[in-house]
């Protein structure tokens, strides 16, 4: 069966739920774990060690990890792979697509053979994927193609939740006009650039990117979870998934979002019974939680005793 991060159970007795919220209200989630920046408009199949040499990087781009593959084809066995592997099944399932309008570079040049891969639309399964990394990283980027606002990305450190990101988030503030974006160098883009495939100007209405998602210095995770919003109206394409154990300066190059991981109000990707409402614990958050663990203990076991 595919990894399922572990959510907490609904409480049930009441006077431990009490306890449970004036905990849990005290106890705010930790601050926004990874980052996400854009490569410059254009660079949409290269990622951060372009110009940032690391020791620890894995990257498995299309001409290694989808393009092996025949295509097209949806998946529902596990894909391992140098950056991990993808969990499927039958009921998980993701799509593998030969280069079309919607890859990361013109699917007429030689310099896109390959394939790239998808899920909702291309799959038609609105279950969300996971892929289950070789290690504990700090940084993982992928080529965004054809991006929209379904697309979601969950990002686990065991079975906990360190940050969930939607690419609404990315949209809002990529328009599609002459809104100038800076990088983080000082270099000026027009938020346009970034829309229409590579070399060909296919798909002008959405954007293609490469995105980096970098952790700050002492957060790692271990899992990554793909959703695109439980529909098969539209798809999430993907390809060039990059994993980096290093901790990651962005390069001047990069276009800072201004936009983060967060894991207040994250949805559930696997829609189990009850809230999501694991996260990182501020340090100073232990000993309330070590001490709800207590109460809820004693309640339950007095329940067990007394019936």
């Amino acid at each position: 069966m595919p990894h399922r991060p572990i959510v907490l159970s609904s409480i049930r007795n009441s006077a431990a739920s009490i306890a449970a919220v004036i905990v849990l209200g005290a106890c705010k989630p930790a601050s926004a774990q990874l980052s996400a920046y854009l490569n410059s408009p254009g660079d949409n199949t290269g990622a951060v060690y372009t110009s940032i040499t690391h020791a620890s990087l894995v990257s498995y781009g299309f001409d290694n990890i989808f393009t092996t593959l025949s295509a097209p084809v949806d998946l529902t066995s596990s894909l391992a792979s140098p950056v991990g592997t993808f969990e499927l099944s039958p009921t998980d399932t993701l799509g593998i697509i030969k280069n079309d309008a919607y890859s990361n570079k013109a699917f007429a040049t030689s310099q896109a053979p390959g394939n790239y891969a998808a899920i909702g639309a291309e799959s038609g399964n609105t279950t969300p994927v996971t892929l289950a990394l070789p290690r504990q990283d700090s940084y993982f980027g992928l080529s965004w193609n054809a991006g929209d606002i379904y697309n979601q990305l969950w990002f686990y450190n065991g079975s906990t939740l360190v940050g969930y990101y939607s690419t609404a988030a990315l949209v809002a503030i990529l328009p599609k006009d002459s809104t100038t974006i800076t990088t983080i160098g000082g270099t000026n883009y027009a938020a346009s650039d970034y829309y229409g495939q590579q070399g060909s100007g296919y798909d002008s209405n959405e954007p293609f990117a490469f995105l980096n998602f970098i952790a700050k210095p002492g957060s790692t995770f271990n899992y990554v979870v793909f959703g695109n919003s439980n529909t098969t109206a539209t798809g999430f394409e993907f390809d060039n998934p990059t994993i980096i154990a290093d901790n990651v300066i962005p390069d001047n190059s990069f276009f800072d979002t201004g936009t983060s991981t967060t894991t207040s109000g994250a949805p559930n990707p696997y829609n189990t019974p009850g809230p999501l409402i694991i996260y990182t614990p501020e340090p100073g958050c232990m000993a309330l939680l070590i001490g709800a663990g207590s109460v809820l203990f004693g309640f339950r076991r007095k329940a067990r005793f007394s019936s």
